[in-house]
């Protein structure tokens, strides 16, 4: 009897092992289809050969000028940082925004002056590269093609509240030398798509009046976020005239980017982000 209780444990065993490998292999296609998406092989040959020319001129962003937005960060830029944030999964280190807004003064101090390391120093913590990225598959899409599930992606929350107060910083300078067209209402405060929906109706109303024709062309960019090109992003910064901490850190923040699927308790290979942005 002692026998055969052990023979169906060892069977039980092993069978969840094969259901581990199964799962495991199943989670190494999906990392390996959303690493495929930002590789250098995904942009068509032409292009490929004007990056890896444009490419060979190195972005030196080094400086010996003292620039305001290269200063060391304050207290109140890190307290606004963290009052305005939501709460959202963490990433790999499994720090939660309600766990940093709950840090006392002196904690926070502390917290100020690891970011002001990092800032002037100019080096960045290894695991800030990780993402962990969770598939879900998009209404009514066929779950067999790893194509079909959309990648949410999961970083350190200490790292997105240092990137939130370098970005402010950044949009700041942008917006005060005329870098960001007017027309752009993306990603800047007190800004909307409302704008540009308001624009397009007022035109269709004036082509009315004036009984003209109006023809509106619409751009949906595939995979936009996940192919944009790091050295063309770096590169307008470059021609933006910055230089310093700021740049520097956007460049290593893009760079050695990692990631691995997880599902539940199970996670997949780490794979390689090569191009866009996390």
């Amino acid at each position: 009897m002692e026998y055969i209780v052990n023979f169906l444990s060892c069977f039980k065993y092993r069978k969840c092992d094969a259901f581990r490998s199964i799962r495991h292999s199943q989670y190494n296609t999906l990392g390996h289809a959303f690493a495929q998406v930002s590789a250098t092989d995904s942009y068509s040959p032409d292009f490929v050969a004007i990056k890896n020319y444009a490419e060979r001129t190195p972005l030196r962003f080094t400086t010996r000028s003292t620039l305001p937005y290269n200063s060391e960060f304050r207290m109140f830029e890190l307290e606004t940082v963290l009052s305005r944030a939501h709460d959202t999964s963490p990433g790999p280190d499994g720090i939660t925004y309600n766990m940093l807004r709950h840090l006392n003064n002196t904690s926070l101090s502390h917290l100020l002056f690891l970011f002001n390391r990092i800032w002037t120093e100019q080096k960045y913590p290894s695991q800030w590269h990780e993402t962990i990225v969770i598939p879900i598959l998009k209404p009514g899409k066929d779950p067999s093609n790893p194509l079909h599930y959309r990648p949410i992606a999961l970083t350190s929350c200490l790292c997105k509240t240092f990137e939130r107060m370098v970005n402010a910083r950044l949009v700041f300078e942008l917006e005060k030398k005329g870098c960001i067209s007017p027309l752009q209402s993306g990603f800047r405060r007190g800004r909307s798509a409302f704008d540009n929906l308001v624009l397009l109706e007022t035109q269709i109303r004036n082509a009315f009046v004036r009984r003209n024709h109006l023809v509106s062309i619409f751009f949906d960019i595939k995979k936009a976020y996940d192919r944009t090109r790091r050295y063309g992003i770096l590169l307008t910064l470059f021609n933006f005239g910055f230089k310093g901490n700021l740049p520097i850190f956007l460049r290593n923040f893009l760079s050695h980017r990692t990631f691995r699927v997880r599902m539940g308790n199970f996670y997949s290979n780490h794979f390689i982000q090569s191009e866009g942005v996390p």
